[in-house]
């Protein structure tokens, strides 16, 4: 009856052991995706920025030489509706730096 008692125990011991085991691999997992996930989002969201911060500094340039809103969304090959909040924010004020204007636009779409 020892040796049983002694059996059932050990099998005790172990599964605890592998559950415990179990779990900090599956943590440690899914840290991991956790934290890819998050510099791809990052990346992605760092590109659009960028993007609109290209897109921004090229109105802005048209903008000061006196284009209007249908020419610089024809030279762009962009609507004028995508353009036409970047533009008004420009006209506005002139004196903006782009990342004055995307913080001007990403509030107003918030």
């Amino acid at each position: 009856m020892n040796y049983e008692m002694e059996m059932r125990y050990e099998r005790k011991m172990a599964r605890k052991e592998g559950l415990a085991e179990g779990r900090a691999e599956g943590r440690a997992e899914g840290r991991a995706e956790g934290r890819a996930e998050g510099r791809a989002e990052g990346r992605a969201e760092g590109r659009a920025e960028g993007e609109q911060l290209k897109l921004i500094q090229i109105v802005a340039k048209k903008v000061l030489k006196g284009k209007s809103l249908s020419v610089i969304a024809s030279e762009l090959e962009e609507t004028e509706d995508s353009i036409k909040p970047i533009y008004n924010s420009l006209v506005s004020n002139p004196e903006a730096v782009p990342e004055e204007v995307l913080d001007r636009l990403q509030k107003k779409i918030c």
